[in-house]
């Protein structure tokens, strides 16, 4: 071990001997110090020379769910009741965040491990700040679409994303991203392995042959950071964010085989945030195009629209309502609409921060979900507790336990 690693340890502890005999009023700032000495331990290790610096963290999310269904996939000679409930862990994400040399160049790394107890690469980039307002991101990181899907998962507004995120969501690619930030624009632009390509081969074949990604916001009347999640605090002045995003990529030449058709595909959307003193409001729409290369296929045009708002009942407890629509082309298998109705409460165990925050929401599916190939290809596994109905509407309740470490 380093003489400086030593000398650090041996402080802390000191520090921690102190804590101990001292009076409750110092031990806060004894433990300061003494979290203070171990980050400067876990620094001064192999990568002291460098002045780098190493962060462990991560999040758990564990939920109960209930729902409540008319046509239970057992049908007649099943045993399912309609009514199902249960307990899973929904999400433990372990993280690891740092710099290398100075703030300049910093990385992620983070683990998922599902609801099997599996673990899976999520994040794995790393990022160069070429100035103050010019940045090149590498590796497999989300792609700059939806702003839903970019606000992480422990800062949302309700228990989880909506139906229409679901549907249209890119999730993470491998790829390079430029980032451009001044204090009122921000314009991000990748090129990468197209839609939910993570942990893939370069010839994979669910591998776009070219994907190319652009995202562009303006804000007013705060920082970026005010951005980072959809609750708006008290005592917070009025900020606005607005938001546009294009994605066209072409499939089927990466790895093709014989099942795998050729086709361009272009997506966009605009999203509106408006948040005031202790209360949000959130407006996105999505638009899907798909065009085959084969003759005789037709294309495809898909839509999804989602609007939600929150306001403060007290300085813990933040009410909430959502409401999404998908609306399916006209020339698919079933084209019905899909409405999703949810009200909600969020409790925050401390005062603006995420870092211990209990949820609660009720969601009405007002169609039946399999009346559209869209939402019939996400029953039963996803997040937002829809199951396999044919017949009526469903309601899910959905209790949630969040802790950020």
């Amino acid at each position: 071990m380093k003489q400086t690693s030593v000398l650090v340890v041996i402080a802390g502890a000191a520090l921690s001997t102190a804590a101990m005999a001292g009076d409750t009023s110092d031990r806060a700032y004894q433990a300061e110090l003494l979290a203070a000495s171990q980050s400067r331990a876990n620094s001064a290790g192999m990568f002291a020379d460098a002045g780098s610096t190493v962060k462990v963290g991560g999040f758990s999310q564990f939920r109960w769910i209930h729902n409540f269904r008319d046509n239970p996939s057992g049908g007649s000679s099943g045993h399912d009741s309609g009514y199902t409930h249960g307990f899973e862990a929904t999400r433990t994400r372990l993280e690891v965040t740092g710099t290398i040399g100075n703030d300049n160049l910093s990385f992620k790394v983070d683990s998922d491990f599902n609801k099997d107890g599996e673990a899976s690469l999520q994040d794995a980039y790393g990022n160069y700040k070429l100035d103050d307002n010019n940045a090149i991101k590498w590796g497999q990181f989300k792609l700059p679409m939806l702003r839903e899907e970019l606000v992480s998962d422990v800062r949302q507004l309700s228990v989880d994303r909506s139906v229409v995120n679901t549907l249209f969501t890119f999730g993470r690619a491998q790829g390079l991203m430029w980032t451009y930030e001044s204090d009122s624009i921000r314009f991000m632009g990748a090129v990468s392995d197209g839609p939910n390509t993570r942990n893939t081969a370069y010839n994979s074949a669910s591998e776009g042959d070219l994907a190319l990604t652009g995202r562009f916001e303006m804000k007013w009347g705060d920082d970026w950071k005010r951005f980072n999640d959809f609750t708006s605090w008290q005592n917070k002045e009025m900020a606005g964010l607005f938001g546009a995003a294009f994605h066209w990529q072409h499939v089927g030449n990466t790895a093709a085989v014989a099942s795998q058709p050729q086709f361009n595909m272009l997506q966009y959307t605009l999203d509106y945030s408006l948040e005031g003193n202790g209360w949000n409001f959130y407006l996105a729409g999505v638009g899907n195009h798909t065009d085959p290369d084969e003759n005789g296929t037709k294309s495809t045009d898909d839509w999804g629209v989602l609007m939600q708002g929150g306001i403060f009942v007290s300085a813990s407890d933040e009410l909430f309502a959502r409401w999404d629509w998908v609306i399916p082309d006209g020339d698919r298998t079933g084209d019905d609409d899909f409405h999703t109705l949810a009200v909600g409460w969020n409790h925050y165990f401390f005062p603006e921060s995420h870092a211990a925050k209990f949820t609660a929401d009720v969601q009405w599916f007002v169609n039946e979900p399999d009346q559209n190939d869209l939402t019939a290809g996400i029953m039963d596994s996803n997040n937002n507790a829809l199951r396999t109905d044919s017949e009526s509407d469903q309601i899910a309740l959905r209790l949630q336990m969040t802790l950020v470490f």
